[in-house]
């Protein structure tokens, strides 16, 4: 018996890519074919992958980028204002887009400071060699013995033994892990 799944278009996680990513990492989430978004400084290294690309973050006009994506038409351009404004642009973007999630793959020291924990798109950030997930008070995951997690938050995060749980967090065993805490937070696992 054969198993069949239906993917409407919108409702898989839509791909931001603001920093040159290994396409080991992208291969994974390309299977029902998502929303891509790319910032100008990587159509070309996306491009090279056979990625599809459906909209590039712009900061100035670039007739030679317009000519190189040519053959991936249609192809929208957002244009940004500041080049620091890169992920809040395409956050916005890619809201207005109707997206219900967004893996988005930045830096990121300047990923975290323009990330808004209240912003209606959830968000997967990766920046190699973590993918980092924003939790909303508890976080469960089977995980082999001596994973190490990377944890980010404002607020006291504990453990399932009710220890306070520091920026970096170790499995001793072969378990259901389990952080919490009152407010959300950041987990990042390694990807690489």
């Amino acid at each position: 018996m054969s198993s069949h799944h239906f993917v409407r278009e919108g409702q898989e996680p839509a791909l931001f890519i603001a920093m040159p990513v290994p396409v080991a990492l992208l291969e994974p989430l390309l299977e029902w074919v998502p929303f891509v978004l790319v910032t100008d400084d990587v159509v070309e290294s996306i491009m090279s992958y056979g990625i599809k690309i459906d909209a590039v973050l712009l900061h100035q006009q670039n007739p030679g980028l317009k000519y190189a994506v040519e053959l991936q038409q249609p192809v929208r351009w957002v244009h940004m204002q500041a080049r620091d404004a890169v992920i809040a642009t395409g956050l916005h973007y890619l809201q207005q887009q109707q997206q219900n999630h967004v893996h988005l793959f930045a830096h990121s020291n300047v990923a975290f400071d323009v990330l808004d924990p209240q912003h209606a798109l959830p968000v997967t950030l990766t920046d190699p060699p973590l993918r980092w997930t924003y939790v909303h008070g508890l976080y469960e995951k089977w995980l082999p013995a001596q994973t190490v997690l990377r944890v980010r938050s404002k607020h006291t995060v504990f453990d399932k033994h009710g220890a306070h749980v520091t920026d970096v967090f170790s499995t001793q065993t072969d378990s259901l892990t389990t952080l919490h805490a009152v407010h959300p937070f950041w987990v990042g696992e390694h990807v690489l």
